[in-house]
């Protein structure tokens, strides 16, 4: 074909550009070909009987993970699960779990999700934990790193949720329970023992423990479009209780929780900015105080991920985290996360000055769509922490 006036021919590639450019078309259909291999086994995996028994099977399975606190090191036990009791009106799940640390929790709950045609439900758990080495830095916001300490923590507790759900996305009731707990030196760790440093007034109730009655009440509402890996909607709860623990007037006080969590999807849901605020507000009765081991806390993997685990201890705290996901495979979800939170002792204190930030990145691994384990790791002014833990971060 003849050139017109300016055009530039344009160059025919010699045999070795030839060559090389089908080299490059071979290794990249190779390497697409390797991914969707990758992807399949891991969708077969993900329908293993086997790995569905570690996954939450219906019936007998291994549960692993998930214990309170943070320090137990890895844990599983058994557990049975069936959801389809009494016509599917009844669920019934419980489990026992021991850890490399000698940590154990066993769990029992009962539930009713579908009475008055699905517009009340009513809950009972029960739970026994012996923690032996929760981290103790004394009060407040200026609490120093050096004075770590570990005590053990011991609970038997039973708590009961009835609800009503006015919609299906508005949900109130009530909260109930009793709990018995018992605090002593630590089992586990290479810190000091908490009464080897703090005494009664910087950590009340380290040497003289009560049993708590608790009643109250909570108001929910809930658009999130998936309770276990939400990627739209939010969720949005406060809860108020009263604990007493009887004629002992010692560890009376009134406790409100806050909760906001709002999820801003794009590219298909395969990018998520994922927002949550939280606080917690206690308030001591007349003459009595809040007993260190029921105090908020921030710092560890759910809120200040660069600091330790219960870095800071204190009557009050409020927390932020913002988190930007993206799916990186069907198996794997990537996230960079920025926190701030911190500790007040007096609620006028209620603001965002004086607030301590971490930053850092996470890796989330996914199964039939929903987080099973991740790792996060966290930056702060104390340095970095990587923290491996079942499930979401929120």
């Amino acid at each position: 074909m003849p050139l017109s006036r300016g055009q530039t021919p344009t160059p025919t590639p010699t045999r070795e550009e030839q060559i090389e450019a089908a080299r490059d078309a071979k290794e990249k259909a190779v390497a697409s070909s390797d991914t969707r291999r990758f992807e399949q086994k891991l969708l077969d995996l993900e329908n293993n009987r086997w790995v569905q028994l570690v996954n939450g099977a219906e019936g007998f399975h291994v549960r692993v993970g998930g214990m309170r606190g943070v320090g137990s090191g890895f844990s599983l036990g058994p557990a049975y699960q069936r959801s389809d009791l009494w016509g599917e009106r009844l669920t019934f799940s419980t489990s026992a779990r021991a850890s490399l640390h000698h940590w154990y929790q066993g769990d029992m709950q009962l539930a009713m999700p579908k009475l008055w045609q699905e517009r009340a439900s009513v809950e009972l758990n029960l739970q026994y934990s012996n923690l032996g080495g929760l981290g103790y830095y004394g009060q407040g916001p200026d609490s120093r790193k050096e004075d770590r300490t570990s005590y053990g923590f011991e609970e038997a507790r039973v708590d009961f949720r009835p609800a009503l759900h006015v919609t299906r996305r508005l949900s109130a009731g009530g909260v109930g329970g009793f709990r018995a707990i018992n605090v002593g030196a630590a089992r586990s760790g290479s810190y000091p023992s908490s009464e080897q440093l703090f005494n009664a007034t910087t950590a009340p109730g380290l040497f003289q423990q009560g049993d708590l009655w608790t009643a109250g009440g909570f108001a929910k509402y809930d658009n999130r479009d998936s309770a276990g890996h939400p990627t739209s909607g939010g969720q949005y709860r406060v809860q108020y209780t009263r604990s007493s623990d009887g004629d002992s007037r010692r560890y009376g006080f009134d406790q409100t929780d806050l909760l906001v969590q709002h999820f801003i999807p794009f590219f298909n849901h395969k990018r998520v900015i994922a927002l949550q605020g939280v606080s917690t507000l206690t308030s001591a009765h007349s003459d009595q105080v809040v007993p260190f081991y029921l105090q908020p806390t921030v710092g560890g993997p759910n809120y200040l991920r660069g600091f330790q685990a219960y870095r800071f201890t204190g009557n009050n705290i409020v927390a932020f985290n913002a988190e930007y996901r993206w799916e990186a495979a069907s198996f794997l979800e990537m996230a960079l996360f920025a926190d701030a939170g911190k500790v007040f002792q007096r609620q006028s204190q209620w603001n965002i000055h004086g607030m301590e930030r971490s930053y850092g990145f996470g890796f989330r691994f996914k199964m039939q769509n929903t987080p099973i384990f991740r790792i996060d790791t966290g930056f702060s002014r104390e340095g970095f922490q990587i923290w491996l833990r079942s499930g979401s971060s929120f």
